[in-house]
């Protein structure tokens, strides 16, 4: 990659029950940034409710992703339910 003219392609895994915070807050510094380009992905292309209640929407399906700098996982007590998802590890 070069580092002064490539987007940075970072994605943000989505899943139930998920720490809204963690995502929510990361994503309005981020978003923000020169040359980024976020997608909110989750196992599907679905709504998502988080431990809060608040409603996210995963704009694309896992498999819509070829490509991803950076993967963020945002936080939750349920966090480790990712490993029964082989799609999510690959």
């Amino acid at each position: 990659m070069n580092k002064y003219n490539d987007i940075i392609q970072i994605v943000f895994l989505f899943y139930d029950e998920m720490t809204a915070l963690d995502a929510v807050g990361s994503y309005e510094i981020l978003c923000r940034l020169p040359r980024i380009s976020i997608k909110r992905v989750a196992s599907s292309k679905r709504k998502i409710s988080t431990d809060s209640g608040l409603i996210l929407h995963a704009d694309y399906a896992l498999s819509d992703i070829t490509h991803a700098d950076i993967l963020f996982v945002p936080g939750a007590g349920s966090a480790t339910i990712l490993r029964n998802f082989p799609e999510i590890l690959n």
